[in-house]
C-alpha cells in the first residue's frame, strides 16, 4: 500500500471531528439541513456542534450552506446572514484549504452574491490539483453555466458522473438555460427538483406543470418566497394571467438572491408578454451576477424584448463578463482539464 503524502495525511487529520459527540451533532443537522422547515434546526446543531469541536471544518462549510440558504429565501431583507455564511466558508477554508466541500458550497454563496466569474476561475484552479473530485466539477457545473459556457457546464456534468455515478448536479438547470425544456424537465424529475414544474410549464406542458407545481407548493409553500415564485408558475399554468400578475409583483418585491431564480422570473415576465417587467427581473438578474450569455440567445420568450434598448445594454454586459470568463478558461486550459467540452 502507497504511504500518503504528508499534506494529504494532514488534510485527512483536519476531516476527523474531535469527538464523537461533535460528529453526532454534525450527522444530526446534516440530515434535518434538507427542508427549509428545519434549516433553523440544523443551524443550531452545527453550531453546538463546533461548539464541542470548532475545529471540524465539513461542519464550518454545512453550516455556511445554512446560513446561505436563509439568505437566499429570506423574506425580508437580512445581509447579516450573508456575512455570516461567509464567515463560515472562511473558517473552513481556514481550517482545511484543500476540502472540496466547502469550496463547492462557498462557490455557491459567491454566484449568488455577484462573483460568479471569481467562483468560476477558482474551482478550475481546485479542479486542476484535484482532477479525480466529482464535488469539485459539481459545483463546475454551476459555475459553467453562470459565466455561459453550456457546452463545458454539461462536460463538468459527464466528468462528476464518471467519478461518482451517485452525485446530483444541476446539468437540468444547463439544460433550461439552453431552452432545451424537455430534458430539463427529465433531469429535474430524475434529481426531485422543484425546477420540474417550471420546465414543464416553459415546454408548453401546461397539464404536466400544474401537477409538479402543485406537489411542489405543498412541499415549499410554506417559505414565503418559493410560495411567491411558486404561485406565479402555477398561475401562468392555469391561465390565471391577473393572479399571475400580482404574484409577479410580489416576486419583484422581494429581496431575493438567487439569480438563477431572477432569471426565471424574468423568463416568466415575458412568457405573460410583460416587458417592463421582464427587463426589471432581467436588471437585477445582471447586477446580481448571471451572465450566461447562451440563455439570452435561446430562449424564444425574448424575441419580444431584443429590440428593446435595455435589452440591447444588458445583453452587451453579459457579454463582457462572458468574454472574462472564457479568457479564464482558455488560460486555465480548460479544454484539457474538462475534455468533451465544445466551448
Amino acid at each position: 500500500m502507497n504511504r500518503l503524502e504528508p499534506l494529504a495525511r494532514q488534510a485527512l487529520r483536519r476531516d476527523v471531528p474531535g469527538s464523537g459527540r461533535a460528529y453526532e451533532l454534525y450527522l444530526r443537522a446534516s440530515g434535518v439541513g434538507r427542508s427549509p422547515d428545519t434549516w433553523t434546526e440544523a443551524r443550531d446543531l452545527y453550531l453546538e456542534s463546533l461548539r464541542v469541536d470548532p475545529g471540524y471544518a465539513p461542519a464550518w462549510a454545512r453550516l455556511g450552506r445554512v446560513h446561505r440558504l436563509m439568505a437566499k429565501y429570506a423574506a425580508d431583507d437580512d445581509p447579516g446572514l450573508t456575512g455570516l455564511a461567509e464567515e463560515a466558508f472562511r473558517r473552513a477554508l481556514a481550517i482545511n484549504p484543500e476540502l472540496s466541500l466547502a469550496h463547492h458550497l462557498y462557490a455557491q454563496l459567491e454566484m449568488e452574491t455577484g462573483r460568479s466569474i471569481e467562483a468560476f476561475g477558482r474551482l478550475l484552479d481546485r479542479a486542476r490539483v484535484r482532477p479525480a473530485d466529482p464535488q469539485l466539477f459539481t459545483a463546475l457545473v454551476q459555475a459553467c453555466r453562470y459565466v455561459g459556457l453550456l457546452d463545458v457546464s454539461r462536460a463538468a456534468h459527464d466528468r462528476a458522473r464518471q467519478l461518482d455515478p451517485t452525485v446530483k448536479t444541476s446539468v437540468a438547470y444547463t439544460a433550461f438555460a439552453a431552452a432545451d425544456y424537455a430534458n430539463a424537465a427529465a433531469d429535474a424529475r430524475d434529481n426531485d427538483d422543484p425546477l420540474e414544474g417550471f420546465a414543464l410549464a416553459a415546454d408548453g406542458r401546461l397539464d404536466d406543470a400544474r401537477v409538479a407545481l402543485e406537489n411542489t407548493h405543498r412541499r415549499f409553500g410554506n417559505n414565503k418566497t418559493w410560495a411567491a415564485y411558486l404561485e406565479l408558475a402555477l398561475a401562468y399554468a392555469r391561465g390565471d394571467r391577473a393572479v399571475a400578475l400580482s404574484r409577479a409583483d410580489a416576486c419583484l418585491s422581494i429581496p431575493f438572491r438567487d439569480p438563477e431564480g431572477l432569471f426565471h422570473l424574468c423568463l416568466m415576465c415575458a412568457w405573460l408578454n410583460e416587458p417592463a417587467r421582464a427587463l426589471a427581473a432581467l436588471r437585477r438578474t445582471v447586477d446580481a451576477g448571471f451572465c450566461c450569455l447562451a440563455a439570452l440567445s435561446a430562449a424564444p420568450a425574448f424575441t419580444a424584448l431584443r429590440d428593446a434598448r435595455e435589452f440591447e445594454e444588458l445583453q452587451a454586459e453579459v457579454e463582457r463578463r462572458h468574454q472574462r470568463a472564457l479568457a479564464i478558461f482558455e488560460t486555465a486550459s480548460g479544454r484539457e482539464l474538462i475534455p468533451r467540452a465544445a466551448g
